[in-house]
């Protein structure tokens, strides 16, 4: 709830000189009001954080500090993976899967499919495939 900015019923009194008690006591009762409208609002606000903080309203969105620790480890682990700086022996068999179309079998596939041999030929072959690497011995 927005709180509006104070307004007195008579704002043009001078400093020193004699205000109408009438005058005087509507300004108070202004004061008094707004005083006791930011005291509603900010008890409402309590109410609602201390019902919040105490139910069990929350949601799988939060993490605990031993979880959390372990997520940003494993974004961590899969940064250094993309960016080709993870240290030699620390990922081991168990942390990858046998299972087909895993990483473990899909890395054996393409080293197997991208194992090359170069040929030496001494004409171009006429129908090569992709991949395929061979050297001219004849020019």
């Amino acid at each position: 709830m927005a709180i509006n900015n104070l307004t007195i019923s008579y704002p043009d009194f001078v400093l020193g000189a004699v205000i109408s008690p009438v005058e005087f006591d509507q300004n108070n009762l202004d004061i008094q009001t707004k005083v006791n409208e930011i005291v509603g609002v900010v008890n409402t606000d309590v109410t609602a954080l201390v019902t919040h903080k105490t139910s069990n309203d929350h949601d799988t969105r939060y993490y605990t500090e031993t979880e959390a620790d372990a997520k940003f480890a494993l974004i961590q682990q899969v940064q250094d993976i993309v960016n080709a700086t993870v240290p030699v022996g620390t990922i081991t068999d168990a942390m990858l899967s046998d299972v087909a179309g895993a990483i473990k079998e899909r890395v054996a596939t393409h080293l197997a499919d991208t194992t090359t041999q170069v040929e030496v030929l001494t004409s171009d072959p006429a129908t090569p495939s992709v991949g395929r690497m061979w050297l001219r011995s004849d020019l």
